[in-house]
């Protein structure tokens, strides 16, 4: 029973209008254009690995993301995911896995997600599976358990420190609901040698919500194989931190945010590949 009644809190505080992560990709990022492939499956905005620059015309680049979620201390709400990107001459391609809960009341979740980039912009879209953990599991997509979703993003260089993005990745379902409705997200980020901030917006899932719209904002600084940031998001207020650690190919990143009911909640992301920097001054430091 203390399992349904976390649950049952966690899914009414995210419901009271909180921009979370849908919680199958949701690992720790420095900015929503900065996840390697991960946040790219989760809202399908195609910057795949945080590329500041021009796409890159040389061969293929690639990353391998693994991670893991600790929803608000409580063991039955953790999410482990693994994704997968490549990326080669502005085409962007990106795979995930992912299970949250346990056998009883989680799910697992494929995904996949396909892109374009230019000098100026990109545009990509996403889709993904869900299947409830508690069903038998049968490869019949019409079979009970089974949940569709699709949408899509996309982001536009407004100067050259400056990108804006647009994600709906909620455009279209089908079968068993998403575990977290999700409106329109859009914000910009600002991003120079050493020091970035960002803010973004989302929209309440249903038309005429007002109360249900959310705002979350950052910022950080990148010191090359070192990079910090904190967080702010609202309804309610909770503020939160994180840590990024480079070396050669390999980034670790950690964070931390605190919730004034529930708790808090731990994510923790691997991330190995030769994918650029957010920062293209730093690029030959980091995957």
């Amino acid at each position: 029973m203390s399992r349904r009644v976390a649950w049952l809190a966690m899914a009414l505080t995210c419901a009271s209008g909180c921009d979370a992560a849908a919680q199958d990709f949701g690992l720790p990022e420095a900015s929503p254009l900065a996840s390697p492939a991960a946040g790219w499956l989760e809202r399908g905005v195609s910057a795949p690995f945080g590329h500041a620059g021009p796409p890159d015309r040389g061969g293929l680049r690639f990353v391998v993301e693994s991670g893991f979620i600790s929803w608000f201390g409580v063991p039955e709400l953790s999410t482990r995911a693994l994704a997968v990107g490549a990326r080669w001459r502005g085409l962007a391609l990106a795979a995930g896995i992912s299970q949250t809960g346990d056998g009883e009341l989680g799910w697992t979740t494929i995904a996949g997600a396909s892109g374009l980039e230019t000098e100026s912009g990109g545009a990509a879209m996403r889709t993904v599976a869900r299947r409830d953990r508690a069903l038998e599991f049968a490869f019949d997509l019409d079979a009970p358990g089974w949940g569709f979703e699709a949408g899509a993003g996309g982001w536009v260089r407004a100067s050259r420190d400056v990108r804006a993005w647009i994600s709906a990745p909620s455009l279209w379902s089908d079968g068993a609901a998403a575990p977290l409705a999700r409106g329109l997200e859009w914000g910009a980020e600002w991003r120079t040698a050493g020091l970035f901030a960002w803010f973004s917006h989302q929209s309440a899932p249903l038309a005429g919500e007002a109360a249900g719209a959310s705002v979350a904002l950052g910022a950080g600084c990148d010191l090359g194989r070192t990079e910090c940031w904190v967080t702010g998001r609202d309804h309610p207020f909770r503020a939160g931190a994180g840590l990024a650690l480079r070396l050669a190919q390999t980034t670790l990143r950690l964070d931390v945010e605190e919730h004034p009911q529930l708790g808090t909640t731990l994510r923790a992301a691997l991330a190995f590949g030769s994918s650029r920097s957010a920062n293209p001054e730093r690029a030959d430091l980091v995957p």
